[in-house]
């Protein structure tokens, strides 16, 4: 994650701890298992660790649209912290390792790191205008 973030801006070393010590504990995904569901209303967002995964969106005729794949190191649905309401789904394409970030968590870093506060809301506005393409 701070690797994609260090393409907006420089990164003080400060800055680069908050993400990963957020993460309180971590989960095993199979394949083809949702990690977040439409309609969802998480309380944590999901930093992908291992594996692949996929959002996706469930088409008319029952099939999934794919709008998004996400690597280790991103958060699959950073922007639920803001939405709420999630109106996609993301799955596991492979077995995965996640970990869960409280939203309290991402409440205390946007309260004492203004700068990566900015980064991360850059990085949710990118996301959304790749997933409305």
């Amino acid at each position: 994650m701070i690797r994609k973030l260090e393409r907006y801006d420089r990164i003080s070393d400060v800055e680069r701890q908050p993400p990963g010590q957020a993460v309180v504990r971590q989960w095993a995904v199979a394949e083809g298992e949702d990690l977040v569901r439409e309609g969802d209303r998480p309380t944590e967002s999901l930093l992908l660790i291992t594996g692949f995964a996929a959002r996706y969106n469930v088409l008319q005729n029952g099939k999934r649209q794919i709008t998004a794949l996400h690597v280790p190191g991103h958060f699959v649905d950073l922007h639920s912290f803001l939405i709420k309401k999630m109106d996609h789904a993301v799955m596991g394409i492979v077995p995965c390792t996640v970990g869960i970030v409280p939203h309290e968590a991402l409440c205390a870093v946007m309260e004492t790191q203004p700068h990566l506060t900015r980064l991360l809301g850059l990085h949710i506005a990118v996301d959304a205008v790749i997933h409305r393409q």
